[in-house]
């Protein structure tokens, strides 16, 4: 990791930003937190962050975030990272976030390890690594295709399951999971969900990919649970 990279975080939520303080602190990283559009930008333009971490709904104000999204990027390019934060996971918002130039997507409720490894690796420098194969959002409304492919199940939990693949999946695409688990989750034939977070292994080689279900399911979020205690 590099160290003394200035991270810049605008959540309306106290406790979230001192969340992302603690985490981010023992990572090494000067952080500075923000709870409005003004002291946002005024803090960016003092500290001059490497990256921010911005959550997606700010003040009631649905898709807030996003005006932020462009704006950096219209005043910066690329010089900096930038990855969204919320509790929403549709695919529409994260392919949004993607679209308009977002490094990554952080669903809440927020993971010490998932945000510690995702601001890691938005840091590091990916194209000096020659194994590195990169990955983008489908584009949403080109065109449609339908693969099968076959996953093998590492974990679950709430937020949805990670599984194995010998094939890549962009982050942003919608996945629809079948088979003996999903049978118990789900009176449905499949589960809907969208992939989030895609990790390349070694070993074995191929890749490990973070499917998050949706927040609105109530009855899969439910089955899940029941499952989680049997278990």
């Amino acid at each position: 990791m590099m160290k003394y990279k200035r991270v810049l975080t605008i959540d309306d939520d106290n406790d979230i930003n001192k969340l992302l303080d603690d985490i981010l602190t023992k990572e090494g990283y000067i952080v500075t937190t923000s709870t409005t559009f003004n002291e946002f930008f005024e803090k960016f333009k003092h500290i001059k962050p490497d990256l921010c971490l911005i959550d997606l709904n700010l003040q009631d104000i649905k898709g807030a975030g996003y005006n932020i999204l462009k704006t950096l990027r219209k005043i910066v390019g690329k010089e900096i990272k930038i990855i969204m934060i919320s509790r929403r996971t549709a695919e529409e918002d994260i392919q949004e976030a993607l679209k308009l130039g977002a490094d990554d997507f952080i669903t809440k409720p927020l993971d010490r390890t998932t945000v510690s490894a995702k601001v890691n690796s938005a840091f590091d420098d990916m194209f000096k690594d020659s194994t590195y194969l990169p990955y983008f959002a489908a584009p949403a409304a080109t065109s449609e295709a339908m693969l099968d492919l076959e996953m093998n199940v590492i974990s679950l939990n709430e937020e949805g399951i990670l599984l194995f693949s010998k094939n890549l999946i962009a982050k942003g695409n919608t996945v629809h999971l079948a088979g003996d688990l999903i049978k118990d989750l789900s009176k449905e034939k499949f589960i809907r969900g969208v992939v989030t977070d895609v990790e390349r292994t070694n070993e074995p080689l191929g890749y490990q990919i973070h499917v998050s279900f949706n927040v609105e399911d109530e009855e899969t979020l439910k089955c899940v649970r029941q499952m989680l205690v049997g278990l």
